[in-house]
């Protein structure tokens, strides 16, 4: 069929004999060989975890996918925990014995990672396990490349939306805010159009924050100087070009303060990389931490830390906020609606897309510092792993007739 296509079409149809070629099994046949209709056993939450994997990058969404999975495997609960992956053709398989699934009724897929080209290619497969009565599910960080285009190439937004358009049509949708998951439902009736389950089930649970057991003691610090950390991925929506130029602005007006950037090179940030790396105060008052980093350093950094800043102009949740307040780090943050709820009275806020804009707020953070004034971030209340993973659990099991974990 492939060849017929493209000796009668020619080039312009091998998009689609690409498709063609790499596209999964049909989904009645992987029905038929992955759907027991006789088998008895106990249920089982399959928790796809693909990207993580094939190669852990690191990033904030793997951050989370690990977590959410370490916590699943340590709890007891009415189903057996089961972590899998899609392979590009053939299939969910178990990621320990590499071998093919089998689901029965009563069984939960969880789509915990983030694979849109995988994800969309199974769809019609989620759709039909549905059909045979197991429930599937996906857990959705934001629709970022959806609501802000100017921030990524055109075929991250193409492909967010056909990937949106499969997961409105599943039995659920967990988010990681409300925030993100009133974005969901506003996408949903903003598009009455595009098919979907009428009955889907939309639940969010804020994520954890923890690194350990409780935090580290902050060392003494090797310099004086008021010490600034930002995390996150270096691409334009996060806004490092913003608070680079704000800490020249106050570099020149004689503050000798330190900013950090602990983040990998992201989406359609070159003009960024490009003032980082040729910054004069870089290695000196600036630093960029740009290869990634263990845990155990990214917690030393927040410990010696003075401030935390997230500069980013659109998120689904903000891990940084998290993680800084529950090292008792001040918070300077955007006026995004996610982060005040995550952060509430407890974070100083800044408005305005200017270098001056956010120098200014810095100004005032440190007028506060010196007065004693400032947001104490020990006051946001913090959720761990687990308790965010219960949550997701007990959304998970909803209306499946089975007793919620506390």
């Amino acid at each position: 069929m492939n060849k017929i296509i493209e000796t009668v079409f020619g080039k312009a149809y091998h998009p689609v004999i690409k498709y063609l070629r790499n596209r999964p099994e049909d989904a009645n046949k992987l029905i038929k060989t992955s759907f027991s209709e006789t088998e008895t056993r106990k249920n089982r939450i399959y928790v796809d975890i693909t990207q993580v994997f094939i190669k852990d990058a690191g990033t904030g969404v793997q951050r989370v996918t690990n977590n959410i999975l370490v916590n699943f495997e340590k709890m007891s609960s009415d189903y057996d925990i089961v972590k899998v992956y899609l392979d590009e053709k053939k299939g969910v398989f178990d990621c320990e014995s590499k071998s093919p699934v089998n689901f029965i009724k009563g069984d939960i897929f969880f789509e915990l990672d983030l694979n849109y080209v995988l994800f969309i290619r199974y769809a019609a497969f989620f759709r039909k396990l549905m059909k045979k009565g197991v429930k599937v599910s996906v857990f959705i960080h934001d629709l970022i490349p959806i609501r802000y285009p100017q921030f990524f190439d055109n075929s991250t937004c193409k492909i967010q939306l056909k990937w949106m358009k499969a997961c409105i049509r599943l039995n659920q949708i967990i988010a990681n805010s409300e925030a993100t998951i009133e974005d969901v439902e506003n996408f949903i009736n903003e598009n009455p159009f595009y098919k979907k389950n009428k009955n889907i089930q939309l639940d969010y649970s804020l994520l954890g924050c923890d690194f350990s057991a409780k935090p580290m003691e902050c060392p003494e610090k090797n310099s004086k100087r008021l010490s600034f950390l930002m995390v996150s991925t270096v691409d334009r929506r996060k806004n490092y070009k913003q608070a680079v130029h704000a800490f020249s602005l106050l570099w020149e007006s004689g503050y000798d303060v330190e900013l950090k950037i602990v983040g990998r090179p992201g989406w359609c940030c070159e003009d960024t990389i490009e003032l980082l790396e040729n910054h004069p105060e870089l290695g000196k008052r600036l630093f960029w931490y740009k290869s990634g980093i263990s845990d155990e350093e990214l917690a030393k950094l927040y410990s010696e830390t003075d401030a935390v800043i997230f500069a980013s102009l659109a998120e689904g949740f903000g891990l940084a906020i998290t993680e800084g307040a529950y090292y008792k780090k001040p918070l300077i943050l955007r006026n995004l609606s996610v982060f005040m709820e995550i952060a509430g009275d407890n974070a100083l806020y800044f408005n305005g897309l200017e270098p001056e804009d956010l120098a200014e707020a810095v100004k005032e953070w440190i007028k506060l510092y010196e007065l004693g004034q400032v947001p104490d971030s020990s006051k946001i209340k913090l959720r761990t792993w687990q308790e965010c993973t219960i949550d997701v659990y007990n959304a998970l099991i909803k209306k499946c007739k089975i007793k919620p974990l506390k």
